[in-house]
């Protein structure tokens, strides 16, 4: 029995708690699974790079509204694949606002590394025609 909820998904839908993909992907989900991610792409997501679609499987388990119920042979890629379902539970975090944060920290990460690699490489050029 799929342990789904029906006020979750409108919830869910009403507050806009998952970003683009995240909603699209859950929404499959709901209405179709339980599936695996090669059989979520080949079916409804076509349009859209494989890579682009796989990484939302993380996030939505991540914030407990999927989760993976067993295992069986993808009906795209005949492997043995993670089979995928949404439960009953509401996002542990507003998913959208947690990876624009991330994201944002990231981007400062990387400035502040570049920033460094761009000022020793100054000094090692002054200190040569020294």
């Amino acid at each position: 029995m799929r342990d789904t909820s029906i006020a979750s998904y409108r919830k869910i839908e009403a507050e806009g708690l998952l970003g683009h993909l995240q909603w699209e992907v859950y929404k499959i989900l709901f209405e179709n699974g339980p599936l695996t991610q090669g059989e979520t792409w080949d079916r409804h997501f076509r349009a859209f790079q494989r890579h682009s679609i796989a990484p939302r499987f993380a996030e939505l388990e991540t914030a407990g509204v999927i989760r993976s119920i067993g295992e069986r042979d993808c009906g795209f890629s005949g492997i043995n694949s993670m089979v995928w379902d949404v439960t009953s539970a509401m996002p542990k975090k507003k998913l959208r606002k947690v990876i624009l944060v991330e994201k944002a920290k990231t981007a400062r990460r990387r400035y502040l590394l570049a920033k460094e690699r761009y000022k020793l490489s100054v000094e090692a050029v002054k200190a040569e025609f020294k």
